[in-house]
């Protein structure tokens, strides 16, 4: 049986209804064989220490998520917008150039962004097997 004390939230958490389980910690093997070997060890590799410091932005990951945040728009739009050029200009307004070497590598790399997106984006097929899919997903409503 838990405490009233118990059941409140930690901030940040949710407060814990009667009868649930604790959460589980997410543990590796690793963190458990080092426990298991010397718990002081533990405590100062993965609690104490502070989180390492982030690292420069690299091109591959701006150029992957300029691109997906490209097409994922280019889907939120109404089914007559979704043009190639729509695509197109999705890319470059969203374009991150973090991690390049220099802004013609940025350039070059969105030129060929964008060709990709276009050529994503023309493929007439997708639309008709998305309407398609949509279609089957649909059900009757039942009053």
């Amino acid at each position: 049986m838990t405490s009233r004390a118990e059941r409140q939230a930690q901030p940040g958490q949710q407060p814990l209804l009667p009868g649930m389980p604790r959460r589980l910690y997410p543990c590796t093997p690793t963190r458990l064989s080092t426990w298991l070997d010397c718990p002081r060890r533990y405590r100062m590799a993965y609690l104490d220490r502070p989180a390492p410091a982030k690292g420069p932005p690299w091109a591959h990951n701006s150029f992957g998520a300029s691109v997906h945040n490209a097409l994922a728009g280019w889907w939120r739009l109404r089914r007559p917008e979704r043009t190639v050029t729509a695509a197109g200009d999705l890319l470059e307004r969203g374009w991150i150039d973090e991690g390049y070497a220099d802004p013609a590598q940025s350039q070059r790399h969105r030129g060929k962004a964008r060709d990709m997106v276009e050529r994503y984006a023309g493929t007439p097929e997708l639309l008709d097997q998305f309407g398609a899919l949509i279609e089957s997903l649909k059900a009757p409503l039942r009053r």
